[in-house]
């Protein structure tokens, strides 16, 4: 929020062009990692490999006769998560049983100041750092249950997950933008989140006797391409 009263304060002093010129349109692709869990038995592997996010939002942008130039978003995410477990029995009986499910994730706001260093003397290409603020639009607890059984209703395993998530993330951008044109501008990525998107609890039992309980997390950690279009400039 600092930042973005800083930009404010500047794009008031130092503009030069009509505000509505440097409008424009983000649209944003990545990938998101960092599911972590406490130590579980051997015979159950439990993963998130793969949530993307889609993003779309406004810009403004203020380019200056100097190194530096600034740019701050206001952004619309949609992401889907896609979560895979593989089980493993002990006993042979069964070699592997896996599941995989696909669900929409989470709508969230995010706010992002980029600061653009200029690497090259046309100033086009631009090593930046943005700090953001993500908002999640619905704080709500989920509660996971599976169980399979035998044909004789014996339990062969049981998996319970709760699931809670942050309204208010903060996490760090920091990447390469080119300018390709003086109305578009290609860039990429890797944002550090510093708290999780969610996290929650598990347990897990098998017919083996076998059981495992603690905290996971999942740190949205993303890498992504994004590119902006300013198409009122001349």
């Amino acid at each position: 929020m600092v930042s973005f009263l800083l930009l404010t304060t500047i794009t008031v002093t130092a503009q030069e062009t009509p505000f509505w010129r440097n409008l424009g349109v983000k649209i944003n692709y990545s990938q998101t990692q960092g599911f972590s869990s406490d130590f579980i038995a051997d015979t159950f592997q439990w993963e998130r490999p793969n949530y993307q996010t889609f993003r779309l939002g406004l810009s403004y942008d203020l380019k200056t006769q100097k190194k530096m130039d600034y740019n701050f978003n206001l952004n619309i995410d949609w992401s889907k998560d896609i979560t895979e477990t593989i089980i493993e029995f002990e006993d042979g009986s069964n070699d592997r049983i896996g599941f995989r499910s696909t669900v929409n994730g989470y709508v969230y706001l995010i706010l992002e100041s980029q600061f653009l260093y200029k690497l090259s003397s046309s100033g086009n290409l631009k090593l930046f750092a943005a700090p953001q603020l993500n908002v999640t639009f619905i704080n709500d607890e989920g509660i996971n249950n599976l169980a399979i059984r035998n044909s004789e209703d014996e339990l062969l395993l049981g998996f319970t997950d709760t699931i809670d998530n942050h309204i208010l993330r903060p996490s760090l951008a920091v990447g390469l933008q080119y300018d390709l044109s003086r109305k578009s501008r290609l860039g990429l990525f890797y944002s550090h989140s510093f708290t999780p998107i969610y996290f929650g609890e598990f347990t897990y039992e098998n017919s083996n006797g076998v059981t495992a309980s603690g905290d996971w997390k999942f740190n949205g950690h993303q890498i992504g391409v994004t590119w902006q279009f300013f198409p009122f400039r001349k």
